[in-house]
Order: structure tokens, then sequence, then C-alpha cells
């Protein structure tokens, strides 16, 4: 074969490969102009072979004319070679490796230069999502190995019992604490260890949660030592949700029921002494009334029949044994509605303060404008409302100040108090009322809840000192709060809060 039609067949045979080659090939000759220009080039640029060939990379790329890679071209035309990996595109959203050699005749003369360039947005893509995942995995296996140790350290330092065991009740792992309480017990079956728990409920309570039920045992009594304890039963399971053993949790509750003993047997105590004061009271009521009623009937019968007769030093003496016998009766029924204020037992229900003010304005015959209020409906005992109200209420119509009409404010509120014995938060009802009467001076705001304490004399403002001190009664008892703030010449304010 001539030396003519070989090269032809070699040509050929090269256009033929790059043609069909998963790379981009381009030639260009030393002016930088595409000479050569195969179908994947078509394919990732978008331009036909025709239109690409005799122009410049600049010319078919606008975008590249500040692309560094642009210098290496002219570089490889000069004789040196470039390699370049994961070189990122920016014609398109892509990224290729590529590899820039000058471009030698059979005379080993450089007449331009080859671009081979290899699409690998897939791999690239992939391997970024493999890095991805892994720096995921990474980091999510970080948190398990967190959250594993974390409750490693709870199981490790929890003060209960805690221990697992497999399907024949045998411990595999066990804590520090039962450690103490029964020895070195990993490897033993519950019968080994506890052979009086064969058959009992402890057993019947695992076994249960073998079956995939959680369950909870209270006040079981210790077999080894005198105690009582919660057991707490839940079911381990595996991937496939099939149960392999049992979490059993020891809670150690002795001391709280002797707790609770004590204070069932306190609260027994409390009640019979309750029942006894309450017999005291009644009797008090009667027996100490009665010789005060008699001094007060036979001082109105001196004081009627003979009062003209008695010199002057006599009449006062009369006039302060009637004063006195009437404070030792206000003292007397203060007192006693003090303690009945707490030793009755509640009855909830529910209240309108409506109802209440339109019985306090007739009692102490206000007008309406005298008292402002806003309808609330209030769950407790409906007397003790009353009396609350009207021991308040009956403080501003006896303190109003003699330089203006009485007014009487009355507001609520709602808000909400988180205590740990209950899930849900408590609703809270706040309660002001506020007086425009003589008020007193600010250093008695919490004085003025003591018993029998008074800030003005009884002649000028008759009473006997007891009636916020059964307010304070009345809401401590409800589990709320109440506090008093007065200004001389202002008035009173009176705040109370409970929950509902």
């Amino acid at each position: 074969m001539h030396t003519t039609s070989v090269h032809s067949l070699t040509t050929k045979m090269v256009e033929f490969l790059s043609d069909n080659s998963f790379d981009i090939i381009v030639g260009y000759d030393t002016e930088s102009k595409v000479v050569y220009w195969n179908k994947m080039a078509e394919a990732w640029f978008g331009i036909s072979k025709e239109a690409a060939m005799g122009r410049t990379i600049e010319q078919l790329v606008p975008s590249s004319k500040d692309d560094p890679r642009v210098r290496y071209l002219s570089e490889a035309i000069e004789g040196k070679e470039y390699i370049l990996m994961e070189v990122e595109s920016k014609f398109r959203d892509a990224y290729y490796s590529q590899k820039i050699l000058p471009w030698r005749n059979d005379a080993g003369k450089i007449s331009g230069a080859v671009v081979i360039a290899r699409d690998l947005t897939k791999e690239v893509v992939r391997a970024n999502q493999i890095h991805d995942l892994n720096s995921e995995l990474t980091k999510q296996n970080q948190l398990l190995e967190e959250k594993s140790q974390l409750l490693q350290a709870i199981f490790d330092t929890s003060p209960d019992f805690m221990g697992v065991l497999d399907k024949d009740l045998r411990y595999i792992s066990i804590n520090k604490s039962f450690e103490l309480y029964a020895g070195n017990i990993v490897g033993k079956t519950l019968y080994e260890v506890f052979p009086q728990h064969s058959d009992s409920n402890y057993e019947k309570l695992l076994r249960k949660g073998l079956e995939g039920e959680s369950n909870v045992y209270k006040n079981y009594a210790y077999t080894l030592r005198d105690g009582y304890c919660n057991l707490h039963v839940s079911p381990l399971k595996d991937h496939d949700g099939k149960v392999f053993g049992v979490l059993m949790v020891t809670q150690d509750i002795t001391e709280l029921k002797h707790l609770n003993d004590q204070l069932a047997e306190n609260n027994d105590q409390l009640e019979n002494i309750n029942i006894e004061l309450s017999s005291f009271t009644a009797a008090a009521n009667h027996d100490l009334r009665k010789p005060l009623n008699k001094i007060q009937v036979f001082a109105d019968f001196l004081h009627n029949k003979e009062f003209n007769n008695l010199s002057d030093t006599g009449k006062q003496y009369m006039q302060r044994l009637m004063s006195a016998t009437r404070d030792a009766q206000g003292i007397l029924s203060g007192t006693l509605d003090y303690y009945s204020s707490f030793m009755k037992v509640d009855s909830n229900e529910v209240v309108s303060l409506k109802e209440i003010i339109q019985l306090l304005i007739s009692k102490y015959q206000l007008t309406e404008d005298m008292i402002a209020f806003e309808e609330v409906m209030i769950t407790g005992n409906s007397k003790r409302l009353y009396t609350l109200f009207d021991q308040i209420i009956g403080n501003s119509v006896k303190f109003k100040s003699p330089e203006r009409s009485l007014k009487i404010i009355i507001t609520h509120g709602w808000s909400t108090r988180k205590i740990s014995a209950f899930k849900e938060p408590l609703r809270i009802l706040e309660i002001s009322v506020k007086d425009n009467g003589i008020g007193f001076n600010e250093a008695y705001n919490e004085k003025v809840f003591d018993v029998f304490f008074k800030i003005h004399a009884t002649h000028d403002y008759p009473g006997n000192g007891i009636g916020l001190s059964i307010c304070r009664k009345i809401i401590n008892k409800k589990g709320g709060m109440i506090v008093a703030e007065g200004k001389e010449q202002e008035g009173t304010t009176v705040k109370f809060s409970f929950p509902q």
C-alpha cells in the first residue's frame, strides 16, 4: 500500500475514533484558531463543527475571555503541557478534566495545540454527594456517640437500680447502684440471684415486658431488706421491632413511703385536733359569751336606771365598763371568726362576683357609682369568698375620707404559673380592690395582716383588728397570695391572687 494511502487511512481512523470518543477534542493552529472540532465538542458547546472552524475560543465562547486557561493554550503552542483535574466550567454548570498539549507535525515542529477534555460532572456530583453523606453520617455518628455516652452516664450514675435482662431473664448489664446492692451478677439469671422471685409478681412483670408490654409495679416490698420500691419494666426491641430483652428500673421509695405514712398519721392527728378545737370554740362561744352578755345586760340596766344617781367619777367608770364589755365581745367574736375561717373544709363552686358585690352594696348602703367592677366567675367556697370581699370592702367603707365621696374600683386579670407537681400550668386569678379612703402609712403594709393589729384608736374607728387576718387565712388556704398597699390620705389597694 502506498504511503499516501496509509496516511489517508490513518487520518480517517483518527477522525473516526475522535468523533466517537467520550472526550471533547479540539485542535488549534498556531494562531489559536480551531482546526478540529469533534462531535463531543459540538454537544458540549452546542456549536457545530462548521461554525467552529477557523474561529478562536474567545470568539466561540465570549465568557472565556478572562479565563486564565486560555493562556495555557498559547503556552501549549509554545511547547508547554498542562494537565488539569476537576476543573469547574465557566461555560455551564459542570466539571471536567483537561489536557492541553502541543501538536507537532511529522517533522516534529509545533503546528498548534490539542485540548482533550472529559466531562466529570456526574462523577464530581456523585463524589460530592458521597462526601456530603459521609459528613452527615459522621455527624450522626458523633451525635449517636454523644447520646450513647449520655445514656451510659445516666445509667451509671442513677441512684436507682437499673438492669438489662435477655429473654432468659439473664442479666447482661447492670448499673453501679445495682452492683453495690446485689454484687456482680452479670451473666447470672434472675433465679440464681433472687430465687425468692420465682413465680412472683416481680417475675410476672418481667415476663410481660418480654411480651412487649411496659408496666409499673408500685410499693413493691424488698425481700432482701426492709424497704419498698417502684418497679418499671420496659421491653427492648431490635431494628425489626422484635423484643430481645427488658430494661428493669427499681426506684427505692422506702424513705418516701415512711414520710407518707408519717404524713398520713400527722393528718389524722391534725384532724383530731381540729375536731377538738371546733368543740372548744363552740364551748367558748357559749361559755364566754354568757358571762359577757350578763355583764352587758347589768351594765345597760345600771346605765338606764342608776346612771343619774352616780357621781361624775362613777359615770366615767360606767362608760368605761360598757365600752370594755363591747370590746371584749368584739374580740371574742373576732377570735371565733378567725379560727372558724380555716377550720371548715372547703367546698368548690362557681361564684359570681356580681352577686357578692350586690349583697355588699345592700349591706353597706352604697350607691352604684361608689363601686366599679367587672363580672368574673370565681371557683371557691361561696361563704369564704363573701367573707373575703366583705372584710376588704367593709374596711373601705369604714376608713372612707370625709373630704370626698367614696370610690371603690375592683379589677381582675389572669396569669399562669408553672408548678412542678402539675403537668399543666395553673390559671391564676388576680384581683385588685382599690379605694380613695384615708389610707395608711406604707410602713404598715405587712403589719395590717397581724391578728388584732389596729392602726387607729377604737373610739375613732370601731373594730377588732382581725378582718385582714381572716382574709390572709382564706387566701393562704386557697394556695394564693395577698398584699396591701397604703398611702396616707390617698387610699388603700388590696391585691390577692389564687389558682382556679
